[in-house]
């Protein structure tokens, strides 16, 4: 008997476990093309982890509203912020986390050359979709590169979305390398490292960048070309961090990296302020002098147009960029007054003068 029983089960094992297997791989093979997220990690009280993850979630019910946050460097997303800033977030919204861009687990360990924009763009729709599905209310938050994506789930189902809020967009990723460079060889001159300014001043950056473009065509080059040379991570660091950035670690970047960085960097801000121009949600528009270093008005110049757009209210503040929390307390005051907001528009009595510290409503005005 005990021999049959055993027949049995290995009848039932070599017939059986094919199948099984097959499916799992199949169910593996599915959420890996698709990018799906595999789980999320809820948190009660808000703060850092400490572990890599897919999403982190910062939610105390899904009567909250909710924010959906893109974030755009090679830290993990929750990072931009400090704990405290976190704390004071969630009181009134369920905070979202997407590890979109791999330095987590969102991609289950998809290598970053295999990463295009229609995966990203796919993913960021499903998302979306299903956090629309629990919440009445979602917002949709971005920084730098994040920013892109929010703005394409935005344009793909405006119908659903609550509002934007970007936070140093990178709307004009050409001038902004060419001021990071700027930057940079000064400092390189103040330092009196010569090996450092000669380098920086054989980067090519040509000026001319009348060309308008689509926004996919250009991403998409961003999700092939940069990932597969591996320029993503140190585009990021010579044009955001430039003011942190340690001179000798240029020695470490490829030459023909940093020369291919214009190339894959065509000016975007017509394209980018034409997409926001027909979108009907109201944006909150988060800008620090340490990410453009660029004139005020020249700011005010190019997003004054924004403001003529039905049902649409900007919001311009600046403020010193992270890691200093008294600014990032202010900008996040700024998201809870925005998310809070009658859903006709903002409150016109709390647009004050920015020298006070507060918001500025833009004006239609040349300053």
């Amino acid at each position: 008997m005990r021999g049959i029983l055993q027949l049995i089960f290995k009848i039932l094992i070599f017939f059986w476990l094919p199948f099984v297997l097959i499916l799992c791989g199949l169910w593996f093979y599915r959420d890996y093309q698709r990018n799906l997220l595999a789980s999320e990690f809820v948190i009660d009280e808000p703060g850092f982890i400490g572990v890599e993850q897919d999403m982190v979630v910062l939610r105390r019910g899904y009567e909250q509203p909710a924010i959906l946050f893109f974030h755009g460097g090679p830290a993990r997303p929750e990072s931009a912020f400090a704990p405290q800033i976190l704390k004071d977030l969630a009181q009134d919204s369920a905070l979202y986390f997407w590890d979109q861009t791999g330095s987590g687990l969102a991609y289950q360990g998809t290598d970053f050359s295999r990463l295009s924009w229609e995966q990203l763009k796919e993913t960021s729709e499903d998302v979306f979709k299903q956090i629309a599905s629990k919440h009445q209310k979602v917002f949709l938050s971005g920084h730098g590169y994040g920013c892109l994506l929010a703005l394409h789930v935005a344009r793909t189902l405006k119908q659903d979305v609550a509002g934007l809020i970007l936070t140093s967009p990178l709307l004009y990723p050409l001038q902004d390398l060419l001021d990071a460079r700027t930057y940079m060889m000064e400092m390189a001159k103040n330092l009196q490292n010569s090996r450092a300014y000669a380098q920086l001043d054989e980067i090519s950056l040509p000026l001319s960048v009348n060309e308008a473009i689509r926004i996919e065509q250009w991403v998409s080059r961003l999700g092939g070309e940069i990932y597969q040379r591996g320029a993503y991570r140190e585009a990021l660091r010579l044009s955001w961090y430039s003011p942190f950035y340690d001179l000798n670690d240029l020695w470490n970047l490829d030459r023909s990296i940093i020369h291919s960085i214009p190339r894959l960097f065509p000016g975007l801000m017509e394209e980018n302020l034409s997409t926001l121009t027909k979108l009907d949600v109201s944006v909150l528009l988060l800008l620090g002098e340490r990410d453009f270093r660029i004139p005020k008005d020249r700011v005010q110049l190019w997003f004054s147009n924004l403001d003529a757009v039905h049902k649409k209210e900007v919001r311009f503040k600046e403020a010193a960029h992270y890691p200093q929390v008294e600014a990032t307390q202010d900008w996040m005051a700024e998201v809870r007054m925005f998310v809070s907001r009658n859903p006709e528009g903002f409150d016109e009595s709390a647009a004050t003068d920015p020298a006070s510290g507060h918001a500025e409503k833009l004006s239609g005005q040349n300053p």
